[in-house]
C-alpha cells in the first residue's frame, strides 16, 4: 500500500515537472521549425495612361532686319570671312539688297531677297555679278591723271528719234542762256537738259536724298542715261530717259540694275 502511494506521487510530480519544463521547450522548437507565413500581398494598382502631349504653341512671328539681311546674303555666298553691307531696303524691310565680298577688298556681289512671313527667313530671288574695280567708283568724280590737261568730253551716242516725233522748234531770237547748254530755256517752255535729267531720275528714286549721275547722253540732251544710288554708297541702276516734244519733258524709258548687260 505505501509502494502504491510512493509510486503515484512520483508519477504525478514527474508529469508536473514534463508540463512545466519539457512541454514548453518542445513547442518552441517545434514553431521555430515552420515556416514562416508569407506577409500580406499589397494591392495591384491600376495602370493610368497620361494624355497625349499638348502640341507646343507656335513660334513668335518674326520681323525682317537689317542683321538678318546680311547674315542671309553671307549664308548664300558660302564664305567665312566675307562682308556685306545694305545698299537698298524697302520701308518695311520685306526687300533688300545686300553687297558681299571679301574684306578689305571691293564688294564682288549683289543679292536681293525677299522676306518669307511664315517661315520668318529672307529668301534669295537674284544674286549679280558687281562690276570690276574701276568701272563705277563711289559717288565721286574720277580726278584725271597729271599730265592730262584737258578733260575729255562724255561718250556720245547717236540716238534716232522715233518716227512722227516732233522736232524742236528753231528760233533765231528770244532764247535765254543761264549757264551753258544745260540751261537753256526757249519762250515755247523748257527744253532737254542735264539739270532736267537728273530731276525726272531722283523723282523716281526708291528713297529721297539718293544722288545721281550722267554717264551717257546725246549730243542735243534728248537720251540720256544716268546713274543712281545712295549717298555715300555706290550707284545701284542705270536709269534711260527720252525728252518728249509734245509734253516738254522725259519719261523713263528703261531701269536696270548695275551689272546687268
Amino acid at each position: 500500500m505505501g509502494l502504491l502511494v510512493v509510486l503515484a506521487a512520483g508519477a504525478f510530480f514527474g508529469y508536473r515537472y514534463w508540463q512545466h519544463n519539457i512541454q514548453p521547450r518542445i513547442l518552441s522548437e517545434i514553431q521555430a521549425t515552420e515556416p514562416s507565413p508569407a506577409p500580406p500581398t499589397a494591392p495591384a494598382e491600376s495602370i493610368r495612361t497620361d494624355p497625349p502631349a499638348t502640341p507646343a504653341a507656335p513660334a513668335v512671328t518674326e520681323k525682317p532686319s537689317r542683321e538678318k539681311a546680311m547674315r542671309a546674303a553671307l549664308a548664300e555666298t558660302g564664305e567665312r570671312n566675307w562682308v556685306a553691307k545694305v545698299v537698298y531696303a524697302s520701308a518695311d524691310w520685306q526687300r533688300v539688297k545686300v553687297w558681299v565680298g571679301p574684306p578689305r577688298s571691293e564688294f564682288t556681289t549683289a543679292i536681293t531677297l525677299q522676306w518669307d512671313p511664315q517661315d520668318n527667313v529672307y529668301n534669295v530671288v537674284r544674286v549679280e555679278a558687281l562690276p570690276s574695280p574701276g568701272e563705277a567708283k563711289t559717288g565721286a568724280t574720277p580726278t584725271p591723271p597729271k599730265t592730262v590737261t584737258k578733260a575729255k568730253a562724255p561718250p556720245t551716242r547717236t540716238v534716232k528719234q522715233p518716227p512722227g516725233a516732233p522736232k524742236p522748234p528753231v528760233k533765231t531770237t528770244g532764247t535765254t542762256q543761264i549757264s551753258g547748254a544745260s540751261s537753256t530755256r526757249s519762250n515755247d517752255g523748257p527744253v532737254p537738259s542735264a539739270r532736267r535729267a537728273i530731276a525726272k531720275v531722283l523723282a523716281k528714286a526708291p528713297e529721297k536724298g539718293w544722288v545721281a549721275k550722267v554717264v551717257r547722253r546725246n549730243a542735243d540732251w534728248t537720251e540720256a542715261t544716268i546713274m543712281i544710288g545712295p549717298p555715300h554708297s555706290e550707284f545701284v541702276a542705270e536709269v534711260d530717259v527720252r525728252w518728249d516734244w509734245s509734253v516738254r519733258r522725259y519719261n523713263i524709258v528703261g531701269t536696270r540694275p548695275l551689272g546687268e548687260g
